[in-house]
Order: C-alpha cells, then sequence, then structure tokens
C-alpha cells in the first residue's frame, strides 16, 4: 500500500540523536544498513511504538516528516502485526522533518504533545 503525498509520517528518536544528525543532510541510522528501511509510524500508531520500543524514557522527540520528500516510501506489514506501518528504503532526508516535539512520558505511557502533530 502507498501512502498519499499529503501524509505524514513520524520518526521516534532520542534528542540527543536529533542534535547530532543536524549538520547533516541525510539521516541513516543503522538500522537502514541492518533491516533495509528506516522504520517510521502513522501518528495513530506512534504511542504503541514509543511504549514498544522506550519506555520510561523522558529524552525522545517525534519528527512529522512530510512524505513528498522522501523517495522509495512504502507502507507494509512486514511482520505480522496485522496492520501497515511505513518504511523507508533509503536515507531520511533532512529536508523532510517539518517540525518536531516531545515525546512525554506520564503515567507509565507516552502521550502526543498538547500541540498535536498534524494527522
Amino acid at each position: 500500500m502507498l501512502l498519499n503525498m499529503s501524509d505524514w509520517v513520524y520518526r521516534i528518536m532520542p534528542a540527543r540523536e536529533w542534535q547530532e544528525i543536524q549538520t547533516c543532510s541525510a539521516y541513516q541510522p543503522d538500522e537502514l544498513e541492518k533491516d533495509g528501511f528506516i522504520h517510521l509510524s502513522c501518528l495513530h500508531q506512534v504511542v504503541e511504538v514509543a511504549n514498544f520500543i522506550c519506555a520510561g524514557r523522558t529524552d525522545m522527540l517525534l519528527l512529522q516528516l512530510d512524505v513528498a520528500h522522501l523517495q522509495d516510501l512504502r507502507s507494509e506489514d512486514l511482520y505480522g502485526y496485522q496492520q501497515d506501518f511505513p518504511h523507508l528504503y533509503g536515507p531520511l532526508p533532512l529536508q523532510a522533518v517539518q517540525q518536531v516535539h516531545p515525546l512525554i512520558w506520564k503515567e507509565n505511557t507516552f502521550v502526543l504533545p498538547e500541540t498535536s502533530p498534524v494527522p
């Protein structure tokens, strides 16, 4: 399934990692080489994914990405979760990052910021 060009996708990452890649033109995490793609989420998946991969952390950010800047973006269910997730098969150009939001850990779960990202 392909995403519409008007859609947004999201990347969860530690604040330190975001600071480290500011001088790069594209983000190439280790998972790109290991898995062949960069794991992303749709907005309705963010809290569940964040709770799974980084529960309890207080240094996490949510990058809002404009899919118009992402080549080789696919929506697929590779792990049998019965739902598609966006995967980027190549480096993530930093020009795709439209906004950066804090992910807040509160009462044993992540919550989306009060100024919610665009769905």
